[in-house]
């Protein structure tokens, strides 16, 4: 991430320390967690900041529609390379969700080397250690409990 940051970066930063969510979605297997997925959502009424979001970092833009007098509640969400370019600027200017940013980068090197391990891999192979596993269930658990207590 470069030293100096724009305007736009800090305004972003702001509205995911308000507004947003990081989530580790684990997928399992009969052995247990075959692999995680983070995922950056920032949800909000006006559709403008969503779209920005998604002109910066990629992703997708979601659209619940609600019951007058409720506005619609629009969402930018990010999985992969995407999530990784976001949470790492949020992780350098967030004020009160750089843990889960830190958390989070970490659960996507540990996938990543699982990836890297899977390549020439023969079916049924192990591809994580038994302390990957676990810091990766640690990793999950500790941004559900920070996402509970923000």
């Amino acid at each position: 991430m470069p030293l100096t940051y724009s305007n736009e970066d800090y305004y972003f930063a702001g509205l995911f320390d308000g507004e947003g969510s990081v989530s580790v979605l684990s997928g399992c297997g009969s052995e247990g967690p075959r692999r995680t997925r983070i995922c950056v959502r920032l949800s909000m009424a006006d559709r403008r900041p969503i779209e920005q979001l998604k002109k910066r970092f990629g992703g997708g833009i979601t659209v619940s529609k609600r019951k007058k007098p409720y506005l619609d509640m629009h969402s930018w969400y990010a999985y992969g390379a995407n999530a990784v370019e976001a949470l790492t600027l949020f992780e350098a200017l967030s004020v009160c969700k750089t843990a889960q940013c830190t958390l989070a980068l970490r659960a996507i090197e540990l996938t990543e080397m699982t990836k890297t391990r899977r390549k020439g891999a023969r079916i049924g192979t192990q591809l994580f250690t038994e302390e990957e596993l676990h810091e990766r269930i640690a990793l999950s658990t500790q941004v559900k409990a920070l996402n509970k207590a923000s």
